[in-house]
């Protein structure tokens, strides 16, 4: 742990003050605003006069943030809804990101403007499908400029355990809307023929023709996210498994990367003695990394802040982290304070600040009790210390932002970890050396490959064998916070009995919890409206009965795979009753899966059902 003192921390006592300042400013009146800022002036002048210096810095500081409160009341809060309601617009906009490609569609992150005839047009941004229809899928970039006929909607609020965390999903791309179209509503595509976007289109298609000159065919789609940010190679199967095991973080740019990066140019640029020189070299070297990748969020602020470590570095003057990123957190404050809303930067914000307070206190602690004089146990313990102090403040955020707890993330980030870092570290050098000799930097990109499918197969093996280990619903968050609350009270122990004391509590309190998570939802009548049919779904040990009631009659087939996996996962019997096309379709897709019975549901049955469920016929309106 990083021993903290406040006195050496401008920052953080800066933002100490500035935190709460801008949370009062937010509620209070215009006018009352400009009354309590003349009051706090006119307050601090006098106790500058009466050399009340420490009194007159908290005024001037409150009162900053009392100015930057307007910068909130502006922010736009992600909007919801609950049904499957899509308007028709014209959209009209710049594609900023290309977020996964494979040969039938596109998703892609447009910021623009949407018109249409029933409202006025706005600026906003639209997470965009784009599906094969009659012709080709478009060839598009990010920096293109698009104009097309969509459907677009409000994410939708999460009514089915295995669904698409959509809220989430908004808020992790920074968009406003959700939105689908194919290749025959697209009216028009300008590419971008910006010189500065043509010299960073040839240097991604050059990184990408050493990718395929340097690393094994099996392994190009994995690299291309982890060393370039491009993650349309990526099978949505690839995806799945990542997630379960919480290991997603590693195929999207973060802080994890930049960090990696900046690590090994400083190494290269070693033999340069001039600190400043040396600044300048990797600056330059990561803020082209990170326009070649497209400026992804995660990548500005994790330049901000290594730029920030490295300016002190050549200061000579001894860096504190957790003022760094109190010095990040106040130029988000002052230029995008809505990014402090994304859960992006919240999870690595938090990470980080774990990692800084905890990590030190939980290794020692190990060494205290665990004695070992080995560098691959210590080594090891690192790695386990580090993990531990990161999930410490995320893991809530994460249950409470997506609606699920995972145990494999601890195994799997202490296992695979060190394997992904060595392999990105191999993957970045050999990706710089291929510009003087391929033959040279195929020797790094050999190692990268074997670490990457040794990291691959063994987060596969973790996501096909501990899917028990996955824990849904709305006890999650109340889970992940006791267990990092007692993480902390545990590895703050001074002595070994206090410590098994302590830990023999945690396990009982554990267990305890876990044995009454969700146990009153266990044979609850659940309904589930979806946007062409009704899902009734009757769990129990023995047999769980599911009725799946078409909205309309003769409704096409339809696929809904967040219900295809839920209905799967069901221990015991499983009779599904159909009533049209889509039930049909999606039984048949749970058949293939596991032994289910289908029974066929008449009309007058419906009907039957909506009046003792709800007491009236209108349960298709739901």
């Amino acid at each position: 742990m990083e021993k903290i003192n406040i006195n050496s921390l401008p920052l953080v006592k800066y933002i100490l003050v500035l935190i709460p300042s801008i949370i009062i400013g937010v509620f209070l009146s215009k006018s009352l605003l400009i009354v309590v800022l003349i009051l706090g002036g006119l307050s601090g002048l006098i106790l500058l006069c009466f050399k009340q210096y420490s009194f007159a810095y908290l005024i001037i500081v409150f009162s900053s943030g009392l100015i930057l409160s307007s910068n909130f009341t502006n922010f736009k809060t992600l909007q919801v809804q609950s049904n499957f309601k899509y308007l028709k617009v014209k959209l009209y906009g710049k594609v900023t990101d290309i977020i996964s490609q494979t040969n039938n569609t596109i998703k892609l992150r447009v910021e623009g403007e949407v018109n249409s005839e029933n409202f006025q047009k706005f600026a906003t941004s639209v997470l965009l499908d784009i599906y094969k229809a009659e012709k080709a899928l478009p060839d598009i970039n990010p920096g293109d400029l698009i104009l097309c006929i969509a459907n677009i909607r409000l994410p939708r609020s999460s009514n089915l355990p295995t669904d698409p965390a959509e809220i989430q999903i908004a808020l992790i791309n920074e968009v406003d809307f959700l939105g689908k179209t194919s290749d025959r509503k697209i009216i028009k595509i300008w590419k971008n023929q910006s010189k500065y976007q043509q010299i960073l289109n040839s240097i991604q298609k050059k990184l990408f023709e050493h990718l395929e000159s340097l690393f094994n065919p099996q392994n190009i789609s994995f690299f291309s996210a982890l060393l370039l940010g491009n993650k349309t190679m990526l099978e949505y199967q690839q995806r799945e498994k990542f997630a379960t095991t919480g290991m997603s973080h590693i195929l999207a740019l973060s802080g994890f990367h930049f960090g990696i990066l900046a690590t090994i140019v400083f190494y290269i640029f070693s033999f340069v003695k001039n600190n400043w020189i040396k600044f300048l070299l990797v600056s330059c070297t990561i803020l082209l990394f990170l326009a070649i990748v497209n400026f992804p969020p995660s990548g500005i602020r994790a330049t901000i802040l290594i730029l920030a470590v490295l300016y002190s570095l050549s200061l000579e003057r001894k860096t504190s982290i957790v003022n760094s990123l109190a010095f990040v957190l106040l130029i988000i404050f002052i230029f995008s304070p809505s990014t402090i809303f994304n859960v992006g930067f919240q999870l690595s914000f938090l990470a980080v600040l774990g990692i800084v307070l905890f990590n030190q206190k939980i290794f020692f602690t190990i060494k205290r009790f665990v004695k070992f004089k080995s560098k691959i146990a210590d080594f090891f313990s690192q790695i386990f210390a580090t993990t531990l102090s990161a999930q410490i403040f995320t893991a809530p955020l994460v249950a409470y932002s997506f609606g699920y707890y995972t145990f494999i993330s601890f195994f799997s980030n202490l296992l695979l970890l060190p394997i992904f870092s060595l392999a990105i570290s191999f993957g970045f050098i050999s990706l710089l050396f291929s510009f003087l000799s391929i033959t040279f930097a195929k020797i790094f990109a050999t190692t990268a490959d074997i670490l990457l499918s040794i990291a691959i197969e063994t987060n596969s093996f973790l996501a096909e064998n501990l899917k028990s280990l996955v824990i849904n619903g709305n006890d999650t968050v109340l889970l992940s916070l006791f267990i990092s609350v007692i993480t902390i009270w545990l590895f703050f122990s001074l002595e070994r009995k206090v410590f098994i004391i302590r830990f023999a509590i945690f396990l009982f309190a554990f267990i305890l919890l876990l044995f009454n998570l969700n146990q009153s939802e266990k044979d609850t009548i659940h309904i589930f409206p979806r946007e062409k049919y009704i899902a009734i779904i009757i769990p129990s040990k023995e047999k769980t009965i599911c009725l799946l009631l078409d909205r309309k009659p003769h409704q096409h087939t339809a696929i809904d795979r967040a219900m295809e996996k839920y209905l799967t996962n069901f221990q015991g019997d499983l009779w599904i009753g159909v009533s049209g096309n889509v039930g049909i379709a999606i039984s048949d897709n749970v058949k293939k899966a596991r032994n289910t019975k289908i029974l066929e549901i008449p009309r007058e049955a419906q009907q039957t059902i909506s009046k003792i469920l709800i007491g009236s016929y209108d349960l298709f309106k739901l």
